[in-house]
C-alpha cells in the first residue's frame, strides 16, 4: 500500500514538474515587440517640427542612408504660396538641410522615391504648366540640388498624389486628372521612363469624381485605391483597380454602403490578396471610422474591420512590418488629447488590434505617413497645430511600440489546456485500486 501511493505521488508529481516547465517557457518565444526603452508602455523615442508661423507639411518619407529624406510644402519658405518643400534629416530627426522648389503660385509635393543617385518628388504646380494645376514631378540628387522637373496636364486640374518605382523599371505616378478621362475628374495613371519622359497614361472612371490615392506595384501589374462617386452603392465608394505592367485594367471593385467610403492606402500581402486602410462612413460605430478591408487576390472580400468610437476616426496609411503584421497610422477625434490626434494603430493578419496609441495635444494632429525602422521602431511623420511654431508645422516622431503578450500578458497559448490535462491525470490515477 505505501509502496502505490508512493508510486502514485512519483507520478503526481512529474505531472506536476512538466506543467511547471512548460509554464516556464521563456515568455519572449510568444512576444512580438520592438527593442529599446519603454517597452512596457510604448515610448517616443523623440519627435521634432519642422516650419513657422504659417503651414508647412509632410505626407511622404523615406529612409536615405543614415537619416530620412521627406517631402511635402511649406508656406513659410520659398517663392510663392505654397513651395514644394524637401527635407533631409539625421537618424534622430534633427534637420541635416532642406530645399525648395516652386515659383509665384500654389506648388505641393505629395509623395518622394529613391531615384538611384537622388530623389524623386511627386504633387502639383500652379506655377508651370500648361494651367490650371499640373502634375509635377521632380528629380534631385543626393543633396536635393534639381536635377529636372516635368509637367503633366492640360488647361484643367491635374495632380500627383502617389508615385512608386515600376516592376519593369521606370516609376508609375498615380493621380486625378480633370484634363483627359471620361468624367468630372479621373483616376490617372502615367509611366515615366528614368528620365521622366512618358512612357504612356491612362485614365479610369465615370461620369463622376473619381480619385486615385494611392498605387502599389506587384509583379504583373499595378494596385490602385481610391475613391469613386461614378460607380458602387452609393454616395463614394473605395474603389479597388488591378491593372497589368502596361496599366490597362484587369478588374475594379467597389466597396461601400450609401455613405462615402474611401481607400487611402494598400498593401500587397503575401497570400496575393490585398489589405486596405481608409475611411468609412457607411458602418462603424461613429461619424466616420477607420476601415480595414481585405481582399483576394481577384479583389473579392475576406473580411473588413472598423476601428473608432463616436467621432470621425481614419486611416491614411498600411505598411507590412518585419514579423508579419500591419501597422497603420491616421488620425482620430474619438480618443487622445485634444480635437484630434495622431492615430497609431497595428493588427494582425486577420485584422485583430494588437495595440494603438495616440499622440498629440490640445489641437489638430494627423499622422499621415509611417515605416518601421532597423531596429524595429515607428516613424511616423504628419502635421502637428498642437507644437512647434505655429499654423500648422511638419511632425516627425519615432516610437518604440509596447511589447504584447498574449491575454493578460502572462498566459501561455495551451497553457490552460494543459493544466487541465495535468489535473485530470491526477486524479485518475490517485482514484485507481490497481495499476
Amino acid at each position: 500500500m505505501r509502496r502505490r501511493k508512493a508510486v502514485l505521488h512519483f507520478l503526481c508529481a512529474s505531472v506536476a514538474i512538466v506543467v511547471v516547465l512548460f509554464m516556464l517557457i521563456p515568455a519572449h518565444e510568444w512576444r512580438a515587440g520592438a527593442s529599446g526603452t519603454g517597452e512596457a508602455n510604448g515610448e517616443v523615442i523623440w519627435n521634432n517640427t519642422f516650419g513657422s508661423e504659417r503651414y508647412d507639411r509632410g505626407p511622404s518619407f523615406q529612409h536615405a542612408g543614415d537619416g530620412l529624406i521627406i517631402a511635402g510644402w511649406t508656406q513659410s519658405y520659398g517663392a510663392g504660396d505654397d513651395d514644394v518643400w524637401l527635407l533631409k534629416t539625421d537618424a534622430y530627426g534633427n534637420e541635416a538641410w532642406n530645399r525648395t522648389f516652386g515659383g509665384k503660385e500654389s506648388d505641393k509635393g505629395f509623395y518622394i522615391q529613391s531615384a538611384g543617385n537622388g530623389y524623386m518628388i511627386v504633387g502639383v504646380t500652379y506655377s508651370y504648366g500648361a494651367g490650371g494645376g499640373d502634375l509635377w514631378l521632380i528629380k534631385t540628387d543626393l543633396y536635393g540640388n534639381e536635377l529636372w522637373n516635368r509637367t503633366f496636364g492640360s488647361t484643367n486640374y491635374d495632380k500627383g498624389y502617389c508615385m512608386q518605382k515600376a516592376p519593369d523599371g521606370g516609376y508609375i505616378l498615380l493621380g486625378i486628372t480633370y484634363s483627359y478621362g471620361s468624367g468630372k475628374s479621373d483616376v490617372w495613371l502615367i509611366k515615366v521612363d528614368e528620365s521622366g519622359d512618358e512612357i504612356w497614361n491612362h485614365t479610369f472612371g465615370g461620369s463622376e469624381p473619381d480619385v486615385g490615392f494611392y498605387v502599389e506595384g506587384v509583379d504583373d501589374g499595378y494596385i490602385i485605391t481610391g475613391v469613386t462617386y461614378s460607380y458602387g452603392a452609393g454616395g463614394g465608394d473605395l474603389w479597388l483597380i488591378k491593372t497589368d505592367l502596361y496599366g490597362n485594367e484587369l478588374w475594379n471593385r467597389t466597396f461601400g454602403g450609401a455613405s462615402d467610403d474611401v481607400g487611402n492606402a494598400v498593401v500587397h500581402t503575401p497570400d496575393g490578396g490585398y489589405l486596405i486602410t481608409g475611411e468609412t462612413h457607411s458602418f462603424g460605430a461613429g461619424k466616420n471610422d477607420l476601415w480595414l478591408l481585405k481582399t483576394d487576390a481577384a479583389g473579392s472580400e475576406l473580411w473588413n474591420r472598423t476601428f473608432g468610437g463616436d467621432d470621425y476616426d481614419k486611416g491614411t496609411f498600411i505598411r507590412r512590418t518585419v514579423d508579419g503584421n500591419y501597422i497603420i497610422t491616421g488620425m482620430t477625434y474619438s480618443f487622445g488629447t485634444g480635437k484630434n490626434d495622431v492615430w497609431l494603430m497595428e493588427v494582425d493578419a486577420s485584422g485583430k488590434e494588437r495595440w494603438n496609441s495616440t499622440f498629440g495635444g490640445a489641437d489638430y494632429d494627423i499622422g499621415f505617413h509611417v515605416q518601421q525602422a532597423d531596429d524595429g521602431s515607428y516613424i511616423i511623420t504628419g502635421v502637428t497645430y498642437s507644437f512647434g511654431a505655429g499654423g500648422g508645422d511638419l511632425w516627425l516622431l519615432r516610437y518604440v511600440a509596447p511589447t504584447i503578450t498574449p491575454d493578460d500578458g502572462s498566459r501561455i497559448p495551451g497553457f490552460g489546456f494543459s493544466f487541465f490535462i495535468g489535473t485530470v491525470l491526477c486524479m485518475l490515477l490517485l482514484k485507481r485500486k490497481k495499476f
